[in-house]
């Protein structure tokens, strides 16, 4: 089962969270706005996020950043972007998922097959 976490506990590990991000727009608004106002003393955030944004707006406020390609159809070229957001899920070790947008929710979705993290879609 996943890992229970008081908040509000100085001694306990922060929550780690996995952003899976593929179009920008509002997408990157609402994302630099929720990130600019979490608490970093709770939360770690990482973000996975396609070509389409400039992960220069996200300096001071992730504390790990990762560019991939991400196409905006769906189709057999998100075989590599699936392959690598599913290493980047093992190798982070997310509390949680957070998928914004429909692509990043079904990638994102698809990569947790079998890994079990909790995986919180917002389209």
């Amino acid at each position: 089962m996943g890992k229970q976490v008081k908040m509000g506990d100085k001694s306990s590990k922060k929550v780690r969270i996995l952003h899976i991000v593929q179009s920008a727009g509002g997408v990157d608004r609402y994302l630099r706005s929720l990130l600019k106002y979490l608490d970093s003393d709770d939360y770690e955030n990482y973000l996975l996020a396609s070509d389409d944004f400039d992960l220069e707006k996200y300096v001071g406020i992730c504390d790990k950043t990762i560019q991939i390609k991400m196409f905006r159809n769906i189709s057999l070229k998100d075989i590599p972007s699936l392959v690598k957001i599913r290493a980047e899920i093992i190798k982070t070790d997310p509390d949680i998922i957070y998928a914004h947008s429909s692509k990043a929710g079904a990638l994102a979705r698809l990569a947790n097959i079998g890994i079990y993290k909790t995986c919180i879609y917002n389209p």
